[in-house]
């Protein structure tokens, strides 16, 4: 019985060991997940602010017709409370709150901070000063052409909309909380309203979340049983979300199972006793090796492995194998269901792609009319000269609109078309990207400089246009983010692996480390001093995809020589031709 007894308690403690580290790596991985919706939102609530911003009557602050717009636009989007237009020195235009024009909101940190940076702020909890309600505050600041602050914008977010939205994702219960970056506590599920507003800086979690920023730690609960929390950031703000796991409750089946196994064990070993060494050898010995191969198998990828112990079975071991055979059917039907998550996360791709594509080729029809009305301005006597500067503007604008709608149409074919192998001049392609770009460098003042190695075979086989694509998306983020000096193509191929490496370098400002590890994402983006831009933020998302279709990849790192700048990479397969 000793033997047997000890071969249960490390086999039932390793599955607790590895239940909680699967529950922790959940933990993480759902904390990652609230964080991406939070950060989604916060994107959606500046670019409506953003737009905002372009109507006249609210960027006045014109009263009646200003709050009309505004009590319009709340309800597209669940997570605003209020929406409000506010003066530099604090006062209220017009608001969606009958209750807030007039009064003066100046004091508030988060319209300190928008009016001393001129840029886009996401407050930490704060309490209104109509309502005296807690929560969360956008400011986005309205520039006149001098770049001085003509008026805010300011947002009011629902916390308990953005928890609920969290919630949706979770096919059970969860315990969560958001966060924000002075460790006060702005929403929860379940939830404690007497907890809204409290300071937790000092607790384990956000200690760990400061210290990490992403992870999870393990803590004793009041009875002692280990709790699991789970945190990642939200980027757009500083806060944190959270998610709680119940260790008892992961356990809990582990330790059930574990007692009717030692009661299975108990029972058998009298079992022994009565038949003798020579029946213990057929009805348990056998038996548990048996069920111990088939719990192995699993572990290993074999799903559908099940127990077959035999006849003269023991009935109580018969009953755990019924047990490992209906965990191993559970795990095939989580399996499945990641099967059909991954195919959905596709089908999800192929429509923003079709989306992508209808839109920019929609916006055509508009642009014709935008660029036809400028030119015919343009070479009308009447037009006064004060205007012409302003309908040049409007001309340029909109041939940079086409440009973006026509390289997100090209993009969007590109993804959706199978690779087209070509015999392709490296060095020739090379050079034709550097001119595409180079009226942009010469109006910026540095040069463009291509650098092919001397291995570099002449013609290689592989898909031009999704490798001019790619290239002339690096190489325009080069030029516009750099400050002087120079940007370099570098250009080479390695025999031993067929890879064609591109390598474009800048003397740009870098990217900070809060966006490295998204850089390739869709709707990452940031300015040339570091902050959030107003570009789409698609060109090195869909670079990354593309790369992915001919089977390589696209990076970044440091430059290699330790000055200012940013150096980004692609290496795809290719073959040479002939």
């Amino acid at each position: 019985m000793a033997v047997p007894a000890v071969l249960a308690s490390a086999y039932f403690e390793s599955r607790a060991r590895e239940r909680l580290r699967l529950a922790e790596i959940r933990a993480v991985d759902e904390a990652k997940a609230g964080a991406r919706d939070l950060d989604a939102l916060v994107a959606q609530t500046r670019m409506m602010v953003t737009t905002l911003s372009a109507i006249p009557e609210v960027r006045r602050g014109e009263g009646a017709a200003c709050a009309d717009t505004l009590r319009r636009l709340l309800p597209t989007a669940g997570w605003l409370a209020s929406l409000s237009v506010v003066r530099t020195d604090g006062y209220v235009l017009c608001s969606t709150n009958p209750m807030a024009p007039g009064l003066n909101i100046g004091t508030q940190l988060h319209l300190r901070q928008a009016l001393a940076s001129r840029r886009f702020v996401f407050s930490d909890l704060a309490i209104s000063r109509v309502s005296g309600a807690t929560g969360l505050y956008a400011v986005e600041p309205v520039l006149r052409e001098g770049g001085s602050v003509e008026v805010l914008l300011v947002v009011a977010l629902d916390s308990d909309w953005l928890l609920h939205s969290l919630l949706a994702r979770f096919e059970d219960e969860r315990r969560i909380g958001i966060v924000d970056g002075q460790g006060v506590l702005v929403a929860r599920y379940p939830p404690v309203p007497a907890a809204i507003g409290r300071n937790y800086e000092d607790s384990p979690g956000v200690v760990a979340a400061r210290a990490n920023r992403t992870g999870h730690v393990l803590v004793s609960g009041l009875e002692g049983r280990p709790i699991i929390f789970g945190f990642a950031p939200v980027e757009a703000s500083g806060a944190w979300a959270f998610i709680r796991r119940e260790a008892a409750a992961i356990l809990g089946p582990i330790e059930a199972e574990s007692r009717s196994s030692y009661l299975i064990l108990a029972l058998s070993g009298v079992l022994v006793l009565l038949v003798g060494l020579a029946g213990g050898e057929c009805l348990l010995i056998r038996p548990i090796a048996a069920l111990r191969r088939t719990i192995d198998r699993p572990a290993e990828g074999d799903l559908a492995a099940r127990p077959r112990l035999g006849q003269l079975s023991a009935p109580e071991l018969a009953a755990l194998a019924a047990q490992v055979a209906r965990m191993a059917e559970r795990l095939a039907a989580k399996e499945s269901e990641l099967i059909r998550a991954r195919d959905a996360a596709t089908a999800a791709s192929l429509a923003k792609s079709w989306f992508l594509a209808a839109a920019s080729h929609e916006l055509r029809t508009p642009l014709n009319s935008v660029l036809g009305w400028a030119q015919a301005l343009l070479i009308d006597p009447r037009l006064p000269l004060a205007l012409r500067d302003q309908v040049e503007d409007i001309g340029r604008a909109g041939w940079r609109l086409n440009e973006i709608a026509s390289r997100l149409l090209e993009a969007t074919r590109l993804e959706a078309e199978a690779p087209q192998l070509g015999e392709v001049d490296p060095a020739g392609l090379g050079e034709a990207c550097l001119d595409q770009v180079r009226p942009a460098a010469a109006e910026l003042g540095f040069g463009l400089v291509l650098e092919a190695a001397p291995a570099l075979p002449p013609r290689l086989r592989t898909d031009e246009r999704r490798l001019r694509q790619i290239l002339r998306s690096l190489l325009e983020n080069a030029v516009k983010f750099s400050r002087g000096g120079e940007v370099r193509l570098r250009l080479s191929w390695q025999a031993a692996t067929g890879l064609l490496r591109a390598e474009v370098l800048d003397h740009g400002p870098g990217v900070p480390a809060g966006l490295r590890n998204r850089l390739f994402q869709d709707f990452a983006h940031q300015d040339p001093a570091g902050q959030a831009g107003r570009g789409l933020g698609l060109g090195l998302s869909v670079s990354a995809r593309l790369a992915a279709q001919l089977g390589g990849e696209v990076g970044h790192a440091d430059r290699p020589d330790g000055q200012p700048g940013s150096l980004f990479w692609l290496q795809v397969p290719a073959a040479p031709a002939g």
